[in-house]
């Protein structure tokens, strides 16, 4: 909620804040649609829908891989940006999930849920929720390997 007043505040104030890009100036800005995913995800976390490890590496994923996509894409051309962002995301997914179909898997969602520009659309929830939405199905239809269970990634409070 404190993110959603600060853009409303942002919005309808003109309040400038240190980073923002030019093209943000007047529409939601993409810390608000990266909040909002994540919020998302850890809700269907919560009520037990989503499984953690998926959850977890989905929201680092999105975190360090648009940057490195847009960095990369910027120094090295779109068709690196898209080779650093595979093999970004894959890491990241293969760290935390273990298991390499859903490495790939997840890491080619997000690059492509990456790619599109859409105004009224950030990227920065696009690549939380296609990957989820992708690994989950393949998970709850069991069409891949055996998840970690909830809890070993990060236990219950001390």
């Amino acid at each position: 909620m404190l993110v959603v007043a600060i853009e409303i505040a942002r919005l309808t104030k003109g309040i400038k804040i240190l980073g923002m890009r030019d093209y943000e100036k007047d529409r939601i800005a993409s810390f608000v649609w990266f909040a909002s995913g994540s919020c998302l995800l850890l809700g269907f976390y919560e009520i037990g829908f989503f499984p953690q490890s998926l959850v977890i590496a989905t929201i680092i994923m999105a975190a360090y891989t648009d940057p490195v996509i847009g960095e990369s894409t910027k120094k090295w051309g779109d068709r690196n940006g898209i080779i650093c962002g595979l093999v970004c995301s894959f890491a990241i997914y293969h760290i935390i999930v273990g298991v390499l179909f859903y490495s790939i898997i997840g890491s080619i969602a997000a690059v492509i849920a990456e790619r599109p520009k859409i105004k009224w659309f950030d990227d920065d929830l696009a690549m939380q929720i296609i990957p989820m939405v992708i690994l989950f199905a393949l998970h709850w239809y069991d069409l891949g390997p055996t998840l970690v269970e909830d809890g070993m990634i990060i236990m219950e409070g001390i």
